[in-house]
C-alpha cells in the first residue's frame, strides 16, 4: 500500500504543478517567458528529488530481500533494448527514418 501512496502523491503533484501553471498563465501573474525556466526545475529536478527522497526514506532492506537483482534487471532491459533498437534501426527502410 505504501508504493501506491508514494506514486499517488507524485501523480498529484505533477496535477497541482500543471493547475497552478494555468492559474498563474490565465491570470497574467507571470509572462510566458518566465515558464521556460519553471517548467523544467518542477518537472525535471524537483518531481525526481521528490520521488527519490520518498524511496530513500521508505526504503526498508529487510522487507525486501531481493531489492539488490532490481537494478541488474534494469541494466540487462537497458542493454537488450538499446541493440533491439539498434538493430531494427540499421534494418528499418531509409525512407521510414526520414519520416520520424
Amino acid at each position: 500500500m505504501d508504493l501506491f501512496l508514494i506514486t499517488f502523491e507524485s501523480i498529484a503533484l505533477l496535477l497541482v504543478i500543471g493547475c497552478g501553471g494555468f492559474m498563474i498563465l490565465n491570470r497574467n501573474i507571470l509572462p510566458e517567458s518566465a515558464f521556460a525556466f519553471l517548467s523544467p526545475l518542477s518537472l525535471d529536478i524537483a518531481l525526481p528529488c521528490l520521488v527519490f527522497a520518498n524511496i530513500i526514506t521508505n526504503f526498508q532492506p529487510l522487507a525486501f530481500p531481493g531489492w539488490w537483482l532490481l537494478p541488474l534487471w534494469w541494466a540487462g532491459f537497458t542493454v537488450i533494448s538499446s541493440g533491439a533498437s539498434l538493430l531494427f534501426g540499421l534494418i528499418a527502410r531509409p525512407g521510414v527514418k526520414k519520416k520520424l
